[in-house]
């Protein structure tokens, strides 16, 4: 069974200019409307390796991660899931997002995947990849 799962759009925009919108930590405040707010902790900055994230979503669940990478060469930021009210269903997960120009006409391919430990039920995988891409396409709706 596999244990990861992918979604990825072409974004109409420069790569750095999309990388600049979502490299800070925050991110999916601004660009995912099933997100409430999104808190730094600590008083850690937008882009340290280290910091931990509360999301919140507007169903009230709330997910704590750590950036684990932040990668301007690469255009790449990576985090795990560090807890969860409720708890979780699975014991780790791990996701990336990266940025990729596309040359042909100056856009952007951005790929958001998620890495997650043995226990991961086919149920999660399923509703995580289908978030992935109804994520991306609201990302993209917003990002101009």
């Amino acid at each position: 069974m596999a244990h990861s799962c992918s979604e990825s759009a072409v974004f109409s925009m420069p790569a750095e200019k999309c990388w600049q919108m979502i490299r800070d930590f925050d991110f999916p405040a601004k660009y995912i409307g099933t997100v409430e707010k999104v808190d730094i902790l600590e008083k850690a900055g937008l882009t340290c390796v280290g910091a931990v994230r509360a999301v919140t979503w507007k169903t009230k669940e709330v997910e704590k991660h750590r950036l684990l990478a932040i990668d301007d060469l690469e255009r790449k930021i990576c985090w795990e899931l560090v807890e969860a009210e409720p708890p979780a269903e699975i014991t780790g997960r791990i996701s990336t997002v990266k940025v990729d120009r596309i040359t042909e006409n100056n856009s952007c391919l951005v790929t958001w995947s998620c890495e997650f430990a043995a226990d991961v039920k086919p149920d999660l995988l399923k509703f995580t990849q289908k978030s992935l891409k109804e994520d991306l396409v609201e990302m993209k709706g917003k990002m101009k």
